[in-house]
Order: C-alpha cells, then structure tokens, then sequence
C-alpha cells in the first residue's frame, strides 16, 4: 500500500512502525483510563460531601420538628391558671356582673400574653431567618460561591442553595 505512495519500506522498518503505533495507542489509552480514574475519584470525593451534607441537614431538620413538637406541646398544655376561690365574703360585696368582668378582663389579659410571646417568637425567628437570608444574598452578589458562603456562615451548603433557589423564585 506504501508502495502505491512511492514510499518503499522494509518489513522490519515497518514492522517497527506498526510496533511504535500500537505503543502509542496504548499509552493514549492508558491515557484515557486514568483521566477516567481521576474523574471518578472526583465525582466520588463529591458525592461523599454531599451525602454528608444531607445528613447534617437531615439532622438539623429532625432536630427542627423535634423542637415545633416541643412548642406544639406546651402551647397545647399551657392552661390558664386556675382562679382562686374566693371566699363568700368577697363575693357578696361584689356583684355577679362585676366578677364576671374580672374573669373576663383577666382570660383576655392571658390570651394577649400568650398571643404577644408567639408573635416574639414568630418575629424572633423570621428576623433570623431574614438576616440570614440577606447576609447569603449579599455574600453572592459580592460574587461568592455558595460553597464559600457555607463554609463563612457556618451553614450546610444545601440550605445556602435553597435559600438562593428562594430567592431567585421570588
């Protein structure tokens, strides 16, 4: 086939062509594999972190329930405190309606206490979360990386890019 070129070879200097093609064949494939290897060892290395990363946040969201449990269960057995008999002395120099004023006066009083800590509670956690969510909004817009701002923050990196999913939707 040379031949048809004009390139005349002899059996050993072609022999020894096809020897350096096959060995350069082979180390472009092996080559190959170890970019694969590598690769692997990459996307290995990832998925580990991720995984430890959503156990932690698993964990965290465990610990959340485990805590909303908690507040459902102390809102639901706080009872107002019991009124305090009074004697019949005090109740004949009251009148029926001025002691149903002060029952009513004093459930009112208790219902606004107990509407007034939720709404700090509510607010305390919605500042945190605002905070939290501006500081992450900042920190990219300043060209972070969500992988940096975890790591500043000290936050699982899948709730920095659900925040930031959150706030590309709104």
């Amino acid at each position: 086939m040379l031949e048809m070129w004009g390139i005349s070879l002899s059996s050993d200097t072609l022999s020894m062509l096809l020897d350096g093609l096959l060995l350069l064949v082979m180390v472009a494939l092996w080559w190959l594999w170890w970019q694969q290897a590598r690769q692997r060892k990459q996307v290995e290395i990832k998925l580990g972190e991720a995984a430890a990363q959503l156990q932690e946040a698993t964990k965290m969201l465990d610990e959340a329930l485990h805590q909303i449990a908690q507040v459902q269960a102390y809102e639901s057995n706080a009872e107002p405190e019991p009124v305090s008999e009074t004697t019949d002395d005090v109740k004949v120099a009251f009148s029926a309606q001025s002691l149903a004023m002060s029952e009513a006066h004093s459930q009112k009083q208790k219902k606004q206490i107990a509407v007034g800590k939720r709404s700090v509670r509510e607010s305390e956690i919605d500042m945190s979360k605002s905070s939290q969510s501006a500081q992450i909004s900042r920190m990219q817009r300043e060209g972070e990386s969500p992988e940096n701002i975890a790591i500043k923050m000290n936050i699982p990196l899948a709730q920095v890019k659900l925040m930031l999913m959150l706030q590309k939707a709104q």
